[in-house]
Formats: structure tokens, sequence, C-alpha cells
């Protein structure tokens, strides 16, 4: 866990449990920096009751669609978590037992929220350049 906690993009894992419910079993230090989350809202809890609407609903058919494809399944979210608005760049990775079985994903997430604040701010200098006579 020591090497997770030196990356600087969020690290997680999830498994689903007996009722089909997917909860966070691994996150990195960096996932509880950049949510604002205490380690005891998301270790074992549901991803439905950590990942704000309605960014879940997306969240949930991105796993699904890991595990049909046996790929990696990657795209961009923007929650809304105590910390403030992120926006993150996503991939996640299911992993099978020997009886093909997904109990686990992997994911990583590359935080691009000062990276899209800067986007933000040029467009918004910009159109103020070309609204100038």
């Amino acid at each position: 866990m020591d090497i997770l906690n030196t990356i600087s993009d969020i690290v997680f894992t999830i498994a689903r449990d007996d009722d089909g419910m997917w909860r966070f079993t691994m996150v990195n230090k960096r996932f509880l920096q950049a949510t604002g989350l205490e380690s005891d809202a998301v270790f074992g809890q549901r991803v439905v009751d950590v990942v704000p609407r309605p960014a879940h609903d997306l969240v949930l058919s991105k796993y699904e669609e890991a595990i049909a494809t046996r790929r990696p399944v990657q795209w961009e979210e923007v929650s809304v978590y105590p910390s403030g608005t992120k926006v993150g760049h996503v991939t996640v990775v299911a992993l099978f037992d020997a009886q093909g079985m997904c109990r686990t994903i992997v994911g990583w997430v590359h935080d691009a929220t000062e990276c899209a604040r800067r986007a933000a701010l040029v467009a918004e200098r910009q159109g103020e350049t070309q609204r100038e006579p």
C-alpha cells in the first residue's frame, strides 16, 4: 500500500459483494485528498453511496463494459465531492478468477481538475478579447 500512496493519481479497487453491489476495498491517500472524504466514508462502502449522482450511473455502466469486453475502459468524469468539483480521466480494468468470474475491478483516475480550470480561463479570456471592439 505504501507504493500506492506515493502515486499522484487516484487508485482504487472495488469488489462485488454477495448482493451484487460494488464496494470499495482499497483507495490510496490521493483518492481521499482529491475527494475530501474520510476513509470510513469510503472503505467497505457501496460505490453508489460514495460516487455522487448522476455520475454513479455512468460509473456502474463502465464497470459492466469492462467486464463484458474484458478490456480496459476509459472515460472522463465530472463529479462534485466535499473538496469541490473534480474532473478526472478514469480507467478501470476487470480482474477475472480461474472460473472466469469478475469479482474485482481496479481503477485509477488522473485528476484533470486544474487543467480543466485553466482551459476554462483561457476560453473565457479569448471570448473577452473577441468581444472587445
